[in-house]
């Protein structure tokens, strides 16, 4: 898993330096119908784990906006859905605590 190192100088004129990771915050699947646009059918899930308390969370702490990929399932003929966010460490430790990923 990547690591991002972030410097910047504090009030004190020391050198910070936080770590950060790119994690998986949430998925869900929706049906693959036809030719159709998926999306369309991943809006409603999307926008109820960005308005639940580890979706706000989420956003708020991210350090860029989080993104989300989609993954066709063949077997299952489901389009998966992944959403990721880059986040410190010390607020992964607190994701993972609070919400259990």
């Amino acid at each position: 898993m990547k690591v991002r190192i972030h410097q910047h100088v504090n009030e004190s004129g020391q050198l910070v330096e936080r770590l950060s990771r790119i994690i998986s915050v949430h998925e869900f699947t929706v049906a693959a119908w036809g030719d159709g646009d998926h999306g369309i059918l991943a809006a409603e899930p999307l926008s109820e784990w960005e308005h639940s308390d580890a979706g706000q969370w989420v956003m708020e702490h991210a350090v860029v906006k989080p993104v989300f990929n989609s993954l066709l399932d063949h077997s299952s003929y489901q389009h998966r859905y992944i959403v990721c966010a880059e986040l410190y460490e010390q607020d992964i430790t607190f994701y993972q605590l609070k919400w259990g990923k």
